[in-house]
């Protein structure tokens, strides 16, 4: 058995049966079971585990502050002395610039001691170029997300199409085209399983976060929040046809050794283009979907 799947079934098992046989033995007294074995597991984590990853006999991380300032600092000594005065002026003018960039990028250099590398520094790159981009993407998803909402509204007022039918079908298509171009990319850089795992990951991330968010914060504000307004026409649709398409996933991974076949991802893609059609044929008032109809009530009085 590989030590690490040995480490997370059987010695877990074993270390913490015990806690499990004292908190039985405790059943008919009111103690907070749950409480207790979050601090159990909190000891566990950081302690033992700490004490397993401190080794002794690893070099201590010496003249790290020094690296630092050395590799922060925007103006060199050796420059600073040779350059005139005009020189002297685009040096302090270019001083703020150059820190930023260097908290920002890190650089790698073949012609410098150790190539470069400053532990502390490069550590302050990954954690600012990661919420630097983290937070510049959110914004330029916003904006666009926002643009292109508006755009479609005037298109649907245009063409007399009603909001939830767009929501549906061509915003459902268009606010995923990064995921489906990031995916198609993953897969061709040889990376197919990733790309696979995002396409379920993402959309539980979509349902279980962002729809609860959204009506979380519709709480908050105040506005009425009702069943009907969150499923509307396409919503019974689009949860019939995903767990369907759920469903044909879990059968086809079970029975072909999850090995996904050419035939699976016709089927996948059929089955969507089946949702349009049964949402088209539902917009033009052809079929009826789902939703149950509004309750109609007495012009006068009670029937």
């Amino acid at each position: 058995m590989n030590e690490h799947l040995a480490g997370v079934t059987l010695l877990a098992f074993g270390n913490s049966s015990a806690d499990l046989f004292s908190n039985l033995a405790s059943v008919e007294v009111n103690v907070p079971v749950f409480a207790n074995s979050l601090s159990s597991a909190l000891f566990v984590t950081m302690v033992c585990g700490g004490l397993r990853s401190h080794d002794r006999t690893l070099p201590k991380n010496r003249g790290i502050f020094k690296e630092f300032l050395l590799g922060l600092r925007p103006i060199k000594c050796k420059d600073w002395r040779k350059a005139e005065l005009l020189s002297r002026v685009l040096l302090l003018l270019r001083a703020p610039i150059v820190v930023l960039c260097a908290l920002y990028i890190p650089l790698v250099d073949y012609e410098m001691e150790k190539h470069g590398w400053n532990k502390l520094l490069n550590s302050i790159n990954m954690m600012a170029f990661t919420v630097m981009n983290l937070t510049g993407s959110m914004f330029i998803i916003f904006i666009c997300a926002t643009e292109i909402d508006t755009l479609f509204e005037v298109i649907s007022s245009l063409m007399a199409i009603d909001d939830d039918f767009m929501g549906a079908t061509i915003k459902a298509f268009t606010g995923n085209l990064g995921t489906l171009f990031i995916n198609a990319a993953l897969a061709a850089h040889g990376y197919p399983r990733m790309a696979y795992a995002s396409s379920i990951g993402g959309p539980l991330f979509t349902i279980i976060v962002t729809a609860n968010t959204v009506n979380y914060v519709r709480n908050l504000v105040g506005s009425e929040n009702m069943h009907r307004d969150q499923m509307e026409e396409y919503g019974n649709f689009a949860f019939v046809f995903l767990s369907m398409g759920l469903f044909s996933i879990l059968l086809w991974s079970t029975t072909l050794g999850f090995f996904a076949r050419r035939s699976v991802g016709l089927y996948s893609m059929g089955l969507y283009i089946i949702y349009i059609i049964f949402s088209m044929l539902v917009q033009r008032k052809v079929i009826h979907s789902f939703t149950p109809n509004k309750q109609l009530s007495a012009a006068f009085g009670d029937i």
